[in-house]
Order: C-alpha cells, then sequence, then structure tokens
C-alpha cells in the first residue's frame, strides 16, 4: 500500500445496502417488482374508485332526473285525461242533443274505469250515463244473435231466434225458458204469432215456413215458400192466411188450412226484406232492397201505393195502430210516414244510423225504431182526431240498448213492455213510459215557464200566455200579450186562476175570461221571478232571488204584502190547505 496513510470509516447505509442489492440482486428485484405492481395496482384502484364514485353519482342524478320525469309524465298523463274527460263530456252533451246516442255511449265508456284505474268521474258523467245507457228491466244472455223477436197476442209468451235454427220461448213476466223449438234450417229471419197465440210461423232461410203448435213443439205444417230465403212471415188477423216474403222478389198469401197458395204480390225488383198486414186484415205492407216500400190489397193482390224511390234498400214496416198510417224505414235512417188518407209521403225524421225495425205503441202516438247503431229512439207521431191530423214531433228519446247493432223489437199490447234483441246476442226488457215523455214541445218564443191546469190544460209564460191541450196537442189560445215576457207562470189546483209575473207586474188571470181580475206594481229584480198560487187562489207568493231579495206573500184585495226575509230564494210552493209556504234557496 506504498505505506500511505488510509482513511477509514465504518460503512454507510446506502454502502451497506449496494453492498446488499450487489449481493442479493435477484430479491431485490422482486422486491422492487412487487412494490412496483404494489404502486401501480393503487394507482389503478384509485382511478377505478374515482370513475365508479362519478358513475354512482351520475346513476344517483339518473335516477332523480328519471323519478322527476317521470312525476312529470304521470302528471302530464293526468291532465290528459282530465282534459280527454272534459273533451268527451262535451261530446257526450251535443252529441246527446243531436240524439247521437251511440257516439254519447262510447266516449263514455272510454272513462270508466278498469281495475286499479283512477276514477275520474263526476256528476256529468253519471247524468249523461242514465241518460244514454237507463238500466233495463230484464237481459237474457244468447249465444248467437236475436234477429226478431215476437210477443204473443195475450202478452204470455215471447219468442226469440236463438243459436242455430233454433226459437226459444220464454214466459214473459218470469222470463223462464218454456220450451225450445227447433227448424230444419240453419237460421230464421222472422217469427209470427197466430192470432190465437197456439200456433208460432218461422221464416226459414232455405226457403220453408215451419209452423209449429207451442203447446207440444212439434212442427205442424212446412211450406215450400220462396226460391231462396224467406225474410218475413205474418198470420192475418183472423188467422186463416199466412203472409211471407222472399229472396225471390215477392210477398204471398197461402192458406193455413191447405198451405196452398192463394196470392202472390209481384212488382219489387229485389229481395222483400219486411212485411206487414194491416189490423182489419184488408191491406199488405211491404219493404224491398230495390229502394222501395209498397202498399198491396191484401184480398186482390193489387199494388195500391209505391213509394218514392230510396237511394237505401227499406228494411222494415209497419201500420199504425188505427191502420191510418204506414210507417217504414230504410238502412240509411230515413223513417217515413205515409198517410192513408190520400197516400201522402212525408219524411218523419233521419236518423244517425240505419233503422233495422220499427213498431207502433200501443196508444198509436208513439213509434219505436232500432239501428245500427245499437240504439232504441221513440218517436211523437201524428194520429188522426175528427179528421184532424194533430202531434207529431221529433224524437221524444234515445238510449243505447245493444253494444252492437240492434236488431229486432216487440211491444206487449198494452205498451207497458218493450223488448230488444241484438246482435251481441242480448234480449233486453224496457218500460217505456219510465224512458220517455208523452210530447215534446218545441218552444221559439223565448217561453221561461210553464204550469198544468186542469183537464189537460197546459199553460205556457212568454210573451204572452200560451194554453195548449195536452191530449190533441194543440195551441187553443194565446192571452194576455205583452213586450217583455213573463216570467213565472202557476195554476191554482180547482183550475180557476192562473197568476203570473214579469218585471213591474204581477197578475191573476181567470182561467174562464183570461181576463186580469187582481193586479200588484212589482219591482224589477236581477234575476227573473218565481210566483206561485193557493189551491183556492186566494193568496199569491213572489220569490225574488237576488241576493237582497225575499218572499212576498198577497192576498186578494189587499195591496200591500206580507214580506219574508229569504236571500236568494229560488222557487216557493204552499201546501195544499194555504197554511204553510216553502221556499228553496241557492244555499241548498
Amino acid at each position: 500500500l506504498n505505506n500511505e496513510a488510509i482513511l477509514a470509516c465504518p460503512p454507510s447505509a446506502t454502502y451497506r445496502f449496494r453492498k446488499f442489492a450487489g449481493r442479493h440482486k435477484s430479491l431485490l428485484a422482486t422486491l422492487v417488482l412487487v412494490l412496483g405492481t404494489a404502486v401501480v395496482g393503487s394507482l389503478v384502484s384509485l382511478k377505478y374508485a374515482r370513475h365508479a364514485n362519478t358513475l354512482a353519482k351520475a346513476a344517483q342524478n339518473s335516477l332523480a332526473a328519471s323519478e322527476t320525469h317521470a312525476r312529470e309524465a304521470i302528471q302530464a298523463n293526468e291532465r290528459a285525461n282530465l282534459l280527454l274527460y272534459v273533451a268527451d263530456m262535451n261530446l257526450s252533451s251535443n252529441a246527446i242533443a243531436d240524439f247521437d246516442t251511440p257516439r254519447a255511449a262510447e266516449a263514455l265508456r272510454r272513462h270508466a274505469p278498469e281495475s286499479g284505474d283512477v276514477d275520474q268521474r263526476s256528476f256529468e258523467w253519471y247524468y249523461f250515463q242514465k241518460q244514454v245507457n237507463p238500466p233495463s228491466n230484464v237481459t237474457i244472455h244468447q249465444a248467437q244473435p236475436v234477429r226478431d223477436v215476437e210477443i204473443s197476442p195475450d202478452g204470455k209468451w215471447l219468442a226469440t231466434t236463438a243459436g242455430v235454427g233454433a226459437i226459444q220461448v220464454y214466459a214473459l213476466g218470469t222470463w223462464e225458458k218454456v220450451t225450445l223449438l227447433q227448424t230444419a234450417s240453419q237460421r230464421i229471419n222472422g217469427l209470427s204469432w197466430s192470432p190465437d197465440g197456439l200456433a208460432l210461423a218461422a221464416a226459414c232461410e232455405n226457403g220453408t215456413v215451419e209452423v209449429f203448435n207451442v203447446a207440444n213443439g212439434s212442427v205442424s205444417r212446412v211450406i215450400a215458400a220462396h226460391d231462396g230465403k224467406v225474410n218475413d212471415v205474418a198470420f192475418s188477423p183472423n188467422g186463416m192466411t199466412l203472409y211471407t216474403c222472399g229472396d225471390d222478389h215477392l210477398a204471398k198469401a197461402w192458406s193455413c188450412d191447405s198451405a196452398t197458395q192463394t196470392l202472390t204480390f209481384s212488382g219489387h225488383e229485389r229481395e222483400v226484406e219486411r212485411l206487414a198486414i194491416s189490423h182489419d186484415g184488408s191491406l199488405l205492407a211491404t219493404a224491398a232492397r230495390d229502394g222501395h216500400f209498397a202498399i198491396w190489397d191484401a184480398e186482390a193482390g193489387s199494388q195500391r201505393y209505391r213509394s218514392t224511390k230510396s237511394p237505401g234498400r227499406y228494411v222494415c214496416v209497419a201500420f199504425a195502430t188505427d191502420d191510418q198510417y204506414v210507417a217504414a224505414g230504410n238502412n240509411i235512417g230515413h223513417l217515413i210516414l205515409v198517410d192513408m188518407k190520400d197516400f201522402s209521403e212525408r219524411k218523419l225524421a233521419k236518423l244517425w244510423d240505419g233503422i233495422e225495425a220499427l213498431q207502433y205503441m200501443a196508444d198509436g202516438r208513439s213509434l219505436v225504431t232500432c239501428d245500427r247503431g245499437g240504439a232504441i229512439q221513440i218517436h211523437a207521431v201524428p194520429i188522426r182526431i175528427d179528421e184532424t191530423e194533430v202531434g207529431g214531433s221529433p224524437t221524444t228519446h234515445r238510449w243505447a240498448a245493444h253494444e252492437d247493432r240492434a236488431l229486432a223489437l216487440s211491444v206487449t199490447s198494452d205498451g207497458q213492455q218493450l223488448v230488444s234483441g241484438g246482435r251481441d246476442g242480448r234480449l233486453r226488457v224496457w218500460t217505456p213510459e219510465r224512458l220517455t215523455s208523452l210530447w215534446h214541445l218545441y218552444l221559439d218564443r223565448g217561453e221561461l215557464d210553464c204550469a198544468l191546469g186542469t183537464n189537460d190544460r197546459l199553460y205556457v209564460a212568454g210573451q204572452g200566455i200560451h194554453l195548449w191541450d195536452i191530449e190533441k196537442r194543440v195551441l187553443v189560445k194565446s192571452f194576455a200579450g205583452v213586450e217583455s215576457p213573463w216570467e213565472s207562470v202557476d195554476c191554482s189546483a180547482d183550475g180557476r186562476y192562473l197568476v203570473a209575473v214579469r218585471p213591474e207586474q204581477l197578475v191573476i188571470i181567470s182561467t174562464e175570461t183570461h181576463e186580469i181580475v187582481d193586479e200588484w206594481r212589482v219591482g224589477k229584480p236581477e234575476r227573473p221571478f218565481h210566483v206561485t198560487i193557493s189551491s183556492d187562489g186566494s193568496m199569491l207568493a213572489l220569490a225574488e232571488p237576488a241576493q237582497s231579495g225575499g218572499v212576498s206573500v198577497y192576498r186578494r184585495g189587499q195591496r200591500q204584502p206580507q214580506q219574508f226575509s229569504a236571500e236568494q230564494c229560488e222557487c216557493v210552493a204552499f201546501s195544499p190547505d194555504g197554511h204553510w209556504l216553502a221556499a228553496g234557496h241557492l244555499d241548498n
């Protein structure tokens, strides 16, 4: 070492580490690799953790946004449903006013809630529903469309088409099945009872007419009536003749005793759909696809009348109860009436849907039709009293009877029950007097009130008092004419006096002379008055429905009334003995 001094010191940590690394290179490399992997893994994990947190926050934000959107969607759907409900209620109101019952029924059905749905129906829905879909007394479900229904002359039995070539007979009232009659045909198009109710004739699609003994269910006679389908059949009133019509463009008459043909009614150019015999048996009416209906001499076979050509096909025809009119309906909704006095023809109504069947009611003043929309409609029709035609007005009532086409109608002889059959397979029984008014008076002179008097009198208040005869449906007389219309009118129970009021004038009028017998000066209310008179005509009560109004009681011969405080009083009425006065208010 050249005898040189050496500087020495203890090995440092760095030195020892280098020496250690030099001696243990593989171990150190492994440790470095492990540590590097751990660091890289930590960095990657941290990155993914941050990304996961970002995604979680985004998911939470998306969930919150989706919940917000869902709430907004629900609210928007509720608003849309509410707007649809309001629109459909307006549609129903307009459709009912136009007698378009099927359209109103469809709009109402859209808001009948299913299980779990929110029920948003209110008063107006139930109000329209009662008008459009009144409940039937009886509903019988049959498997097949009900193509005809016929009530027996004695009102005991109802015969309906039921199933393939079958006739079901029900007991009227209990609606129990009495017997099932089976024809040899696949389909029955029409039925008719004999006048004594013992026999039932069926118009069959196979060209035959089968006559049944209803008591034992046996077929008493089979008549090969037409080439092609037999569409309708009817017994004569005396039960001696059977009338048929069919696809061979003909109507025929047959002897019930011998089953031989006695007459042919030819003149139609296409299939004859329906026929009807007059109540005295002298006339036959036929409705055909050629756009005509015709009236024939039932004994001679000659044509008495042929209707004006229609673009639609006539599918039903009926005689009035007194045989003075004939009504016919076609598949484009025209309801035609012929006056048998001079064979004048008029269009009584134009229905929204094609007519399928029609029947006169027992009183002869109403005609009922059913149509392709499933609705039944009652029309006021004219009658002749002492050679003068009275009555007749637009439709008095219409309601949805079936969910598909209404095909058949029959009315009991007393008019108390109406039976309908439809393509929906349902047989329904109705009470007409519960569904319709006696007649309608369409007012065009600004009339505001009316009152019933004695002896079928109706007083209508307007720019005068108009007296109507309810029985004859005619205007008898107008009196007490004024420029400012009468706002309210009432008649005493004994029918002797009439009270009427308008701004500044309150009067009592004699119903015999139609002259004013007493008079008072009154004010000018913000809204129309309401007036009533006691049973004997000695006292009047006047309601002024203003916020500051009241009730005033006037006595005959006294100028000053007795005052009662009654804010917003809408109506008043005396008790029969005149000791009490009832008042109705806007606060219920």
